[in-house]
């Protein structure tokens, strides 16, 4: 005789996913683990949601990659087929499924980023954007920050800018800022402090970097060791050669020369010092002494110079950020993040536009929310909140 077979026991949280496809007036938020069935819950909201009379065109979901929009758009159509092909073919129900899988591109599933465009499009002059902006690729959007930043620089070169008279004054190039530029108009929605802070004094730390190069200099080999010369020998033998060439008075040169100091710098091998014991021990003390100066007062006078540069060096940047951000929003050029952070301002400061695009897009179902950043959180949240309940 065979055996029966063991019914399946629904889950645990069987209560939990029978909500997700009959409670479709309440916004909920979906946590568990990797596996458990997430999207296929959303994708049977969406379902659930054309079934009971919700015109396609009012549903948007959001993804995070192309990759997942368009797994997540064939796993709906399947969803809408499977419906059609297995119910009742004069059901209120499978209409809905039929209209919705012909209607199918009138709904969105997309990026966050897309879905923002698809907003601003529909409401472009409230942010006064040109109608026909165009969103920049990820390939093309370096190239157009990096043509920016060349020709800011030569235009701050020829205006004898103010900003870059003071980078020069502190030692700093500003072709080397193109990583922070970057930064920067990556993270528009940060605010930098600018708080002046001074230069540090340099006068002790100075004299007793150079009463340690007399010291060393009295104790380097006169030849270069048959191994060469190790890492103290090389920093002291530099560092005399900037002293002769650059004048320590001056703040900046003087921190550049520290900054080129570091405690690995500092390391010797005995035996180059010499043969005997007394050598090999007055060498190391050396060691400790010029160790012990790179971890207290040089460390000391970069971290005030460090705190010195900051302002100067954030005040180009933000210039030139902002100047960037004013000639993409001219040109019409939009890159992924402009895209978000004018959505998001559309949503928080125009309570009518906000309103409207509520009632368009009537439901927001959104992918893996965990991987949103603040920006993206608070484009779904005040889209799925009427004005009246604020924009905090």
């Amino acid at each position: 005789m065979s055996a029966k077979p063991t019914p399946r026991q629904s889950p645990s949280d069987q209560a939990a996913r029978d909500r997700i496809l009959t409670d479709l007036d309440t916004n909920l938020l979906v946590e568990a683990g990797a596996g458990s069935g997430k999207t296929t819950s959303l994708v049977g909201r969406m379902i659930a949601l054309v079934e009971r009379g919700t015109r396609v065109d009012r549903i948007a979901a959001v993804t995070f990659t192309r990759k997942a929009a368009n797994e997540l758009r064939e796993r709906f159509q399947l969803g809408l087929e499977a419906r059609i092909r297995d119910g009742d073919p004069g059901s209120e129900s499978v209409k809905r499924c039929d209209a919705a899988l012909r209607d199918l591109d009138a709904a969105f599933l997309g990026t966050i980023h897309s879905f923002c465009g698809r907003l601003l499009r529909e409401r472009p002059l409230e942010v006064r954007l040109d109608p026909s902006f165009q969103e920049v690729t990820d390939e093309d959007w370096s190239e157009l920050q990096g043509e920016f930043w060349n020709r800011w620089l030569e235009r701050t070169k020829r205006a004898g800018d103010a900003d870059l008279r003071a980078l020069h004054a502190v030692g700093v190039d500003p072709r080397s800022l193109r990583k922070g530029f970057e930064k920067v108009v990556t993270y528009p929605d940060v605010t930098f402090p600018l708080g002046e802070s001074a230069a540090p004094e340099i006068g002790d730390c100075r004299r007793e970097l150079e009463k340690l190069l007399a010291r060393a200099e009295k104790m380097l080999p006169r030849e270069e060791p048959v191994d060469g010369w190790d890492a103290l020998m090389k920093l002291v033998r530099r560092l005399t050669v900037q002293r002769r060439v650059q004048s320590w008075s001056d703040v900046a040169a003087f921190c550049s020369a520290l900054e080129r100091v570091s405690a690995s710098a500092c390391k010797i091998v005995q035996k180059r010092w010499g043969e005997d014991k007394a050598a090999k021990a007055a060498a190391k003390e050396l060691a400790e002494a010029f160790t012990a100066f790179v971890e207290g007062p040089a460390a000391e006078v970069l971290r005030c110079w460090r705190e010195h540069r900051y302002p100067i060096v954030m005040r180009f940047l933000l210039r030139a950020a902002n100047a960037f951000e004013e000639e993409r929003l001219a040109t019409a050029q939009l890159g992924f993040n402009d895209l978000l952070l004018l959505a998001a301002k559309l949503l928080r400061e125009n309570g009518e536009a906000r309103d409207q695009l509520g009632q368009r897009w009537a439901h927001l179902l959104v992918d893996e929310f965990q991987d949103t950043d603040p920006v993206q959180a608070e484009v779904c949240l005040l889209l799925a909140s009427p004005p009246s309940e604020g924009n905090d």
